[in-house]
């Protein structure tokens, strides 16, 4: 029945790019409005070239491409690209300067309640939130670069921000100069990997009350506060690198309330605290390697059943 299900998955999805038709937007023309002249299926092309507009909706299944990296400008208003439709693509922009606020949470590029969609080899210069999605399912954000230029925490928001999504890949991104690199709340079953978040002002990588997570092969390098996993369970961070994050409250990875997880093979080089461990219920700490931090490992007397194992240190 499964494999049955699979084929007619593929066999749509095939039809849906046969029957689709191209739409080209060259400099001078409108991408919101190829947008809403486009149907089902269809690829809207964007021309290298400069476009200075904000709001993009794109409520209907369909590609947006860029040829030569064309630059969408959103000039400081709002969001620049809105998604609410699964199965869209959007590839290969630049997606620069969204709306600011301290009332919404605007974004480069925002995804809301949608299945099946891709965020792929975009470039977010100068924006509030880069990449932001909110009740999405089985959706792929990856070989995207988000640099911003955040100073204070309550001035700047995270670079891939994910809230109340499951089954969301993270993959092969580059994230800087944003509050959190990337961040997780109530997103199960998702998996960040491959990806380097550097010189975020709070926390490379930042997750609440998501379970059921694999963060696996991710640099998380001198950021404010370092990495924080907090109110979670069932978590895998595999072969992570911890660096270089310092400051008074800065950790290489700081659990806070983790139950059943593991630590495994990573490495903790030149932070303040390697780990710093509240209230971790049966974690596995194993195979790790500590190098010329102020303190490699500290867990608090409220840890529990927790095994420490195999692991290195080095001054």
């Amino acid at each position: 029945m499964n494999k049955i299900k699979y084929i007619l998955i593929i066999l749509a999805i095939t039809a849906l790019n046969s029957f689709g038709k191209e739409i080209i937007v060259n400099p001078g023309e409108s991408i919101k409005s190829a947008v809403q002249l486009s149907v089902k299926g269809d690829r809207v092309i964007v021309k290298e070239g400069l476009y200075k507009e904000a709001e993009i909706l794109i409520d209907k299944p369909i590609e947006l491409i860029g040829e030569g990296y064309p630059t969408i400008d959103g000039f400081s208003k709002g969001e620049i690209i809105i998604i609410r439709s699964d199965s869209v693509t959007v590839k290969g922009f630049y997606v620069n300067n969204s709306g600011f606020s301290g009332m919404r949470d605007y974004a480069a590029i925002r995804i809301e309640d949608s299945k099946h969609c891709n965020i792929l080899s975009n470039k977010l210069i100068n924006n509030y939130f880069g990449i932001y999605l909110a009740g999405c399912d089985s959706c792929n954000v990856m070989y995207n670069e988000a640099a911003s230029n955040a100073v204070t925490e309550s001035s700047s928001g995270n670079g891939i921000h994910l809230w109340k999504c499951s089954y969301i890949l993270v993959k092969n991104n580059t994230i800087t100069g944003h509050r959190d690199g990337i961040y997780f709340e109530f997103a199960t079953f998702s998996r960040a990997e491959n990806n380097s978040s550097f010189n975020n002002v709070r926390y490379g990588l930042h997750f609440m009350f998501s379970h059921n997570d694999e963060y696996v092969n991710n640099v998380f390098a001198n950021n404010g506060a370092g990495v924080a996993v907090m109110y979670t369970k069932n978590v895998k961070m595999y072969n992570n690198r911890f660096e270089f994050n310092n400051g008074a409250n800065s950790y290489g990875l700081l659990l806070k309330e983790i139950t059943d997880s593991y630590i495994e093979n990573n490495n903790f080089t030149g932070n303040t605290v390697g780990i710093y461990s509240e209230g971790g219920t049966r974690l596995l700490i194993a195979g790790n390697e500590f190098n010329s931090n102020g303190y490699a490992l500290k867990m608090l007397g409220n840890c529990t059943d927790d095994t420490v194992r195999g692991n290195n240190f080095s001054s």
